[in-house]
């Protein structure tokens, strides 16, 4: 028994397929930019408002002038603290960013493999015959065999 040829209908279902699955590929592809890049502004205006102010806050003996009060030994302590938790929150930001961009990386790659897969289908799609050219095949086949 003879497999059925792929007509140009078959080959216009496997590109319009091929088209869905790219076309939410690239959907996923532009919601990811630019969530990264939201990770990056924001990351940036949490650095720009906690920990830059902290680390230009002078304490006692890291200035000509010392800063005086009951509560130094506490700032010491909440500043190293809060510099402490910023350093941890930067490597855990950039093992994030790190992962994003490497779901990036494969989604361009599994769009471009669509691509190269669409103009492939489109290829054979112009060789191949039309459904009503089968058809009218069959039934002249068909009767030549009466």
């Amino acid at each position: 028994m003879a497999t059925k040829e792929k007509t140009k209908q078959d080959f216009d279902k496997e590109i319009d397929a091929c088209k869905a699955k790219k076309d939410a590929l690239e959907g996923l592809l532009s919601k990811l930019e630019e969530l990264l890049q939201e990770l990056e502004s924001k990351d940036g205006e949490l650095r720009e408002g906690a920990l830059d102010p902290i680390s230009r806050y002078k304490l006692g003996g890291e200035s000509g002038e010392d800063w005086l009060g009951l509560n130094f030994t506490k700032a010491g302590e909440n500043k190293t603290t809060i510099n402490t938790n910023m350093s941890n929150y930067g490597s855990q930001i950039s093992t994030l960013e790190s992962e994003i961009q490497e779901a990036i990386n494969e989604l361009e790659e599994a769009i471009k493999e669509l691509e190269k897969e669409l103009k492939s289908l489109n290829h054979k799609k112009e060789s191949a015959p039309d459904e009503n050219d089968i058809s009218e095949s069959d039934s002249s086949d068909s009767e030549e065999k009466e």
